[in-house]
Order: C-alpha cells, then structure tokens, then sequence
C-alpha cells in the first residue's frame, strides 16, 4: 500500500534514464511542473529535447548519475539497468520509480487528469496500469477543461472571502456554496466579469447574513 501525496518538485532536479516513450511521459511531466529534468539515455526523442526544462544526456546510464537528483525515474526497456537504477538510488537514498517493476523501486506515479490547479489521480498501486487508465479516462469526461478556469476562480474567491469575511463558519459557508456542483454549472454560464459578480454576491450575502444561517 502506497501514501498518497502531492510534491513540489519546482526547481529541484530530477532525473529520468531513459528515452522512450514511458520515459518521456514522466519527463515531460515532471517539466511541466517546474523541475528541472535531466534525461540520460543513448537515444533521446527530438521532442525531449526540444522541451524547456528538459537537458538531454545521450549516453548509456552510469552510476553516480542519480547524485543531486531529488527524484529518480528508471523507465529504460532493459530490466537490469533499472534494477541497477533503483539499487544506486537506494544505496544513495535517493527515491527512484521503477517503470517495469513498482515493487522494486519506492513510489509509483498515478494515473492524473490536470485542470489548472486541479489535479485528480488514481492508482492501482502498481496492481493494474490497464485499470488505472481506464478511470483516468471516465475522470477526463467528468471533469472537462472548464474546471481549470473554475479552480482558478475558487482560489481568488478565497482569498477575496478571506479578506472580506472575518467569520470562520461563514467564509467556509461562502466557499461551499461557490464549490458546489450547482456552483460549477452556474459559473459555466457565466462569462468572466459575470462571474466575479457573482461571486462578490456569494461573499457579501455570507459576511452579512445572521450567525444562524451561517452555520
């Protein structure tokens, strides 16, 4: 069983042996998210290269590689060198993910559905990538490319409620509303200034309302 948690990898560099395509994925995704992605393989996709973020080593991996590294992705098509990978790291203590082996490195990497600052994953904990597929894919349908506007909409409604609403209770009353389903597809039918209207009405209402609707 595996602990769920979310990292900030921004700045902090990680390294991905290999130059496939489960490679690049984990590459591009780190990059995405701010690290700062050293690539080691003999043979490196032109769109690895190509993407900021991204330094491209073209040689076979080499022991020490992983030194300096916060994170480590061993996702080569060769069973030995990853085991290899995953050994120096652990020797290192430094945290490595096995692509073709989970158990034998020391986190996985869910499946994820990113809106913006949403960010929605499931994972099988190794058990069935197929499966975990799969959900990502219903996840996709149930959350579509509107909630990345939407969740960027929540947090500068909390910071506004934060400002204007002094009550706890009331302020989590606001945000509740704001997030709930009905909220979402009210904000959807909303253009942009309509929307921060709507929202300034959410606040006002909570922060004036009596102590007993609040709670």
């Amino acid at each position: 069983m595996y602990y769920p948690i979310c990292l900030d990898v921004r700045n902090q560099t990680c390294l991905v042996v290999g130059g496939g395509r489960v490679a690049a994925g984990k590459a591009i995704a780190l990059a995405q998210a701010g690290a700062a992605v050293r690539v080691v393989a003999p043979r490196v996709a032109q769109t690895l290269r190509e993407t900021p973020g991204i330094t491209a080593e073209m040689r076979p991996y080499a022991p020490g590689d992983e030194a300096g590294a916060a994170l480590v992705f061993a996702a080569t098509d060769d069973a030995s060198v990853n085991a290899l990978v995953a050994a120096r790291c652990r020797a290192a203590g430094v945290w490595c993910c096995v692509a073709d082996d989970p158990g034998a490195g020391d986190f996985v990497t869910p499946a994820t559905v990113r809106r913006g600052d949403l960010t929605v994953s499931v994972s099988t904990g190794g058990a069935s990538p197929a499966l975990a597929k799969r959900l990502r894919r219903e996840l996709e349908a149930q959350f579509p490319e509107a909630y990345a506007a939407y969740t960027a909409f929540l947090r500068e409604m909390r910071e506004r409620a934060a400002a204007e609403i002094a009550d706890p209770a009331r302020r989590r009353a606001a945000a509740a509303e704001l997030a709930s389903q009905a909220g979402f597809e009210r904000f959807r039918a909303l253009d942009g200034a309509e929307r921060r209207r709507w929202g300034a009405m959410v606040i006002a209402r909570r922060r004036t309302e009596r102590d007993e609707e609040a709670r």
